[in-house]
């Protein structure tokens, strides 16, 4: 279907990005200051983050099914108006336990609609000027997503096309 076509098609791209950031990054790996075993760690993490942005294109069910064993450490939700889809996923890595915060790009009418909200307004929050429907969509994610999230956790937040502006944003609110 052409559902399963456009995923295809995004996966290869971000295949191909990671593929050319390993190849990258490996020509430095030579470098006597940095062990080669920094860019394969760096590489497995890339890899990670790809999958979850992946999975933020999933069915709904199959995605809740997906992470079913994380239980109470999966958080799915919509946010309202905006209809940006996202999830937050808490899995223990070694000795801590890292927040993921993933956030779908453009999939409906509504995130299209946010897009084309393109005015440049003034964010009260960072002084910043920014997409006007992003600022929208951001606010109501940071909103629903502070409530499920440690500040005493590391936090990696991910998104891909409308969702990895989203992500840049939510991170700066995060932050502040």
């Amino acid at each position: 279907t052409r559902n399963n076509c456009s995923k295809q098609i995004i996966s290869k791209k971000l295949l191909s990005i990671l593929i050319i950031l390993f190849c990258t990054t490996s020509v430095f790996a030579n470098n006597k200051d940095t062990p080669h075993i920094e860019y394969v760690k760096l590489f497995k993490q890339l890899l990670f983050y790809t999958t979850l942005i992946q999975d933020g294109y999933r069915d709904p069910h199959a995605l809740k099914d997906k992470y079913k064993t994380f239980k109470k450490n999966f958080i799915y939700t919509v946010t309202p108006k905006t209809e940006v889809l996202f999830f937050i996923l808490k899995k223990k890595q070694e000795d801590k336990t890292i927040q993921y915060l993933v956030i779908r790009g453009t999939s409906n009418l509504a995130n299209a609609i946010v897009d084309l909200k393109f005015k440049q307004v003034k964010d009260s929050k960072t002084g910043l000027y920014v997409h006007e429907g992003f600022l929208a969509a951001t606010r109501q994610i940071y909103s629903k997503a502070k409530k499920y999230l440690s500040k005493k956790k590391p936090l990696i937040i991910v998104g891909h096309s409308m969702g990895g502006a989203l992500a840049a944003l939510v991170g700066i609110y995060f932050n502040q």
